[in-house]
């Protein structure tokens, strides 16, 4: 399928100098290979969604921080990237799109 997906938990999170002081979360990671063989690996979409469980004075809240990235290999492991970045944890001002380059390193 040419896809990756991954759900890590995090059961407790301590949060310093906010409003929000301790959270549960759940990250949920993915890559997915656009046509891997006719663009030869040169093409992906990835990104992440961390799933907030937010405990505050007046209940339990869901908030979300998320990233979706669309990659194009330009040379080796050198990347052309545009992302869009969500960010539910902020007052306001949480949505935001960047452009650039990336450069993989791999570890065998």
């Amino acid at each position: 399928m040419n896809m990756f997906y991954s759900a890590n938990p995090m059961l407790i999170l301590f949060r310093m100098e906010t409003d929000i002081k301790y959270m549960t979360m759940i990250e949920h990671v993915y890559n997915i290979k656009v046509w891997p063989s006719k663009l030869k690996d040169r093409v992906y979409i990835a990104g992440f969604a961390d799933q907030n469980i937010v405990y505050l004075d007046g209940g339990v809240k869901m908030r979300w921080v998320s990233e979706y990235q669309l990659g194009i290999r330009l040379i080796d492991q050198f990347y052309l990237v545009a992302e869009y970045r969500i960010n539910d944890l902020l007052p306001s001002g949480n949505y935001g799109l960047g452009y650039g380059f990336q450069y993989k390193v791999a570890f065998k």
